[in-house]
């Protein structure tokens, strides 16, 4: 699972630094707000609102947003 996901999200970045494009910036920003739909989605459907859960939804949509912001400037 770490490696897998784990490795996603490190292979989308180091693309988004190597090509340092907004559009590269827009995409790597989907798949972090991707991610934090998928942890919000799952906390309602399984009915598992702990910290751990909520925290990681906090982080994913923070480094979508932040990404988002970089796109938009």
């Amino acid at each position: 699972m770490r490696a897998t996901f784990g490795g996603i999200f490190l292979g989308l970045g180091i693309a988004m630094l190597m090509h340092n494009s907004a559009d590269t910036y827009a995409v790597v920003a989907a798949g972090w707000i991707g991610a934090a739909v998928a942890r919000l989605l799952s906390i309602i459907i399984d009915r598992a609102p702990h910290p751990k859960n909520f925290g990681g939804l906090l982080l994913e949509a923070g480094v979508g947003a932040m990404l988002l912001s970089a796109k938009l400037s």
